[in-house]
């Protein structure tokens, strides 16, 4: 039987280089271990799983860094709470009320508007000026609010923008915007907005005027400053 003569010269050359690279392929000979070879490994200190625990090890030190990295990526978020409505609650009085703020609201001292109207409350404390500094919008109308001295107490703040006090008895007092405004601008010039109605240039000298005619001695005139029906 004759060779096939016209067999493909590419195909035999293909099947010539696999048999040449499976020649040039590392070959391990696993050499059964006996007590002399164990001897030499025991004197020498030599691990023959070295290389495995190696590598284990650096597997576990890269995750550890890999941990530290996301734990260095990682950052606190505060919700920080800014406005409070605490309106129609017929509160009579807020005493106590910025202890339990702090309970439960991360930095409540930058409270920047509170609003307590629709409440019993007779006087503006102490307490709402001194534990809440920031603030620039108060809303106090309808309450029971009878003296106006009890306004001069927001003249404190030093960001005040916008209180709201109609709905009190004290609006009833005879000139009660102009009244309210100019002491406000005892301490500061904030306030522009009374009563949700802004505060004009021309509204604004005049009380610049009237407190230079008549709020000398201020703090007496206030207190007998209530309406007429109390």
């Amino acid at each position: 039987m004759k060779k096939n003569e016209n067999a493909n010269p590419i195909a035999q050359q293909e099947s010539g280089e696999d048999v040449k690279e499976k020649d040039q392929r590392e070959i391990v000979i696993r050499a059964v271990p006996n007590q002399q070879i164990t001897q030499i490994l025991q004197q020498y200190n030599i691990s023959l799983n070295s290389g495995a625990n190696k590598g284990a090890g650096g597997m576990n030190e890269q995750k550890a860094e890999d941990a530290k990295v996301g734990e260095q990526k990682k950052f606190l978020v505060n919700s920080q709470t800014t406005s409070l409505f605490m309106q129609q609650n017929q509160f009579r009085t807020i005493v106590g009320l910025s202890s339990i703020l702090k309970d439960v609201m991360w930095n409540s001292g930058k409270l920047l508007w509170i609003d307590l109207s629709y409440n019993y409350l007779e006087k503006i404390e102490d307490e709402l000026v001194n534990n809440f500094p920031c603030l620039r919008t108060v809303y106090l109308h309808n309450n029971y609010i009878v003296n106006m001295d009890e306004v001069r107490k927001l003249n404190t703040l030093p960001d005040l923008h916008t209180i709201t006090l109609y709905g009190n008895p004290i609006e009833q007092i005879k000139g009660y915007r102009m009244w309210v405004l100019g002491v406000m601008y005892l301490q500061s010039e904030s306030l522009k907005k009374l009563d949700q109605v802004v505060v004009t240039k021309k509204e604004f000298d005049a009380v610049c005027v009237w407190n230079e005619a008549l709020m000398k001695n201020a703090g007496q005139k206030l207190k007998k400053l209530i309406p007429a029906n109390i």
